[in-house]
């Protein structure tokens, strides 16, 4: 069990009349479920718009400070305390603790030397281990609003933003301890990890909008503007050990990238019953080549307010239908490279260090690029319907709408020898995508004492691979997913297919329903040990998905419960078909633990590509249940006190033998447990 707290503090007023402002601190501090995890965190907020010149020039000052210190755990301890011996104890007791390899804590030895290939002790590596990040940031925005003297139409605007980050991560392993025989170094000497990063971010926006109403019915806006954003970024990294001496390198790396955006929308409305929206769109990303740079994007937008015509404007039933139709063209150039199109290079990671003398070198290796790589485009058609009935007790709204994306981005692998690396960021084909969305909210009850709102909304949606333009050997796919191991994937990219389908051996039976060890069902319906993997027309993104929410009050009671769920996702069990193995014993002498499915399968060895851990991820999840009750009126009108008793991930509903259904690769790995929240809160306000 793990406590947390949460502290929040606000105050607002105004300067004068035409000054308003807000100010608030905030101080978090919470357990993780995990021993020695900790979050901390203290913010500021603080706000002013004032407004001069009678009201023509308004501007907002807004300013967010954060502190974050976050005790971390070794993102392997979950696993390893599933693998962990559960026979052997956490400690030896030796009274030569302090000097012995594992400082006290179990570790299997081979003779007098620690073998180098074992499963780490897990609460070794909790409290041996110090790591930590913390984070500073700061985001500011001020915005200017200017309403032109004698032609109040013309509003001219800018808004200058900032957000600046200082990240710092560090890492520290004593020498002996278990963990530093097992990491690349094998020798058990400790280690002092320090980096740190910067992140800056500027924003500006100058734009001019100008709206008028003509002879009552017709409303017309035009907007225009320019945008320019700069994004920068650096990294910096030593390992020392506890002593001083540096064992590796230092690692550096600087990148930066800029977008430039022109725009401009035009609306028209008549009668408050026809509209029309039209806007277009031109960007650019130094990420991209000079002649892929610049993109355009157009769309346009047709509205009827069919319950504003005569025929319906005084009807009881229908009180809110209006039709909607839209296209449009949107970019994306969101990747992990600031410099896809031309050749970088970046520090190898450290298992490829080499050794000179006394000290570790990294290597530096050059990066895969693509110098015609250019925006990801998607173009979408929408018609859509908002309706509400009875005075909007019933309300809500349909949309069906048609999608093609062409030049997807992604990170992809490719044949060896084709490029400088294994991988590359490029455009990799097509993808069409077509789905409903349904949403309808309702207000069963609302009288003097009750209300009772219920909401739900429901999206179903169909993507498929249209083209390909990279393919790997001769079949028109690309591989994805990777798991354990260089080069070892389990989904693929593949014309006719869904996004991330798995690509898996398809696992043979015997009479009783019981997978055969390393027998797998051939294209031609033989058997054999041969891994030929197959689409198996199972994705890892969810065909429909589902949200709920209500909220019930009396008085001066509340009551809410919120909850979610998506259908038609696959789920990859890496954690089982990693681990439900029976070979306790290893080559190199020591045990580990077996986990109870193993019974299930009797394998005795990894079937890493076997079907037979892919498992459905239907889930339906209720996140939020609170119950509160506020007092009113304690010495004034505007003071109240609310107390709020609050349950987060209150219960999941699934048929998936693993942890959590809800991973969004579909590729279940070691994942921190999602934990199940109890909160009581108080509010005071005067």
């Amino acid at each position: 069990t793990a406590f947390g707290q949460e502290h929040n503090f606000s105050v607002s007023g105004k300067v004068k009349q035409n000054a308003p402002y807000r100010l608030s601190i905030g101080y978090t501090n919470q357990n993780g479920v995990i021993r020695t995890n900790n979050y901390e965190r203290f913010t500021f907020n603080g706000g002013i718009s004032p407004k001069f010149f009678d009201n023509h020039l308004t501007v907002d000052l807004n300013l967010k400070v954060s502190y974050e210190n976050n005790k971390k755990v070794d993102e392997s301890v979950v696993n390893n305390a599933l693998r962990y011996d559960p026979t052997r104890p956490v400690k030896t007791g030796s009274a030569t603790a302090a000097t012995d390899p594992g400082l006290g804590y179990f570790i299997w030895m081979n003779g007098n030397s620690p073998m180098a290939i074992q499963t780490d002790n897990p609460v070794a590596q909790l409290d041996l281990q110090d790591i930590r990040n913390k984070v500073t940031r700061s985001i500011g925005n001020a915005s200017f609003n200017y309403k032109v003297h004698h032609l109040e139409d013309l509003q001219l605007n800018m808004n200058l933003g900032y957000d600046v980050l200082t990240s710092k991560y560090s890492k520290e392993v004593p020498e002996l301890a278990g963990m530093m025989y097992t990491s690349n170094m094998k020798d058990g000497t400790g280690l002092v990890y320090d980096s740190k990063q910067n992140k800056r971010n500027y924003l500006l926006d100058l734009y001019a909008n100008y709206s008028h109403v003509f002879n009552e019915k017709h409303n017309f806006s035009a907007m225009g503007g320019y945008g320019w954003q700069h994004f920068w970024k650096k990294f910096d990294a030593t390992t020392f050990s506890p002593e001083g001496k540096e064992l590796f390198s230092p690692n550096h790396y600087e990148s930066e990238y800029y977008l430039l955006s022109f725009y401009g929308r035009l609306n028209y409305s008549y009668d408050n019953r026809y509209m029309i929206t039209a806007t277009l769109r031109s960007d650019a990303s130094s990420r991209f080549a000079k002649g892929n740079r610049w993109g355009l994007f157009p769309s346009v937008a047709l509205g009827w307010k069919i319950s504003q015509e005569a025929f319906l404007r005084d009807s009881d039933i229908l009180s809110d239908l209006k039709l909607r139709l839209s296209y449009g063209q949107t970019g994306q150039q969101d990747i992990l490279n600031d410099y896809p199109y031309m050749t970088t290079f970046t520090v190898s990671y450290p298992e490829a260090c080499y050794q000179f003398g006394d000290k570790w070198y990294n290597t530096y290796r050059p990066n895969g690029y693509d110098s015609d790589i250019k925006w990801e485009t998607t173009e979408t058609y929408n018609i859509g319907l908002d309706y509400g009935f009875l005075n909007n007790r019933i309300y809500g709204s349909v949309d069906y709408y048609q999608r093609h994306t062409k030049d997807l981005l992604n990170t992809i692998p490719v044949i060896s020898g084709t490029n400088y690396s294994s991988v590359i960021t490029t455009n990799i084909g097509e993808m069409d995508n077509k789905g409903l969305e349904f949403s309808i909210n309702a207000v069963p009850v609302h009288t003097k004492d009750w209300k009772w709102t219920v909401g739900m909304n429901y999206t179903w949606n169909d993507s498929k691979i249209t083209k390909l333009n990279v393919v790997d050997s001769e079949a028109n796919f690309v591989q994805t997913g990777a798991i354990s191991g260089t080069g070892k994937t389990v989904q693929v990219f593949m014309v006719g297919e869904r996004p991330y389908t798995f690509y898996l051996a398809k696992q043979a039976y015997d009479d009783n329903g019981k997978p055969i060890e390393g027998q797998y069902v051939q294209p031609d319906g033989s058997v054999s040990a041969t891994e030929t993997k197959y689409a198996t027309n199972k994705s890892a993104l969810p065909e429909s998905y589902l949200g709920f929410n209500t909220q019930l009050s009396y008085k001066n009671w509340d009551f809410a419960i919120s909850g979610h769920g998506a259908f038609g996702n696959y789920v990859y069990n890496y954690i089982a078909a990693d681990q439900y193995v029976q070979s306790v014993y290893s080559d190199q002498g020591n045990f580990s633990n077996i986990l109870s499915r193993t019974k299930a399968t009797g394998f005795q060895n990894q079937q890493l590509y076997s079907d037979y851990f892919l498992e459905k991820g239907n889930f339906f999840r209720i996140d939020n249940i609170s119950l509160g009750y506020t007092f009113k009126k304690l010495w004034d009108q505007s003071s109240s006190l609310r107390l709020t008793f609050g349950v987060q991930n209150v219960a999941t509903f699934t048929g998936y033998s693993g942890i959590d259904p809800e991973i969004y690769s579909g590729i279940d790995k070691e994942i921190y447990p999602r934990p199940r929240v109890f909160s009581l809160s108080a509010n005071l306000t005067f």
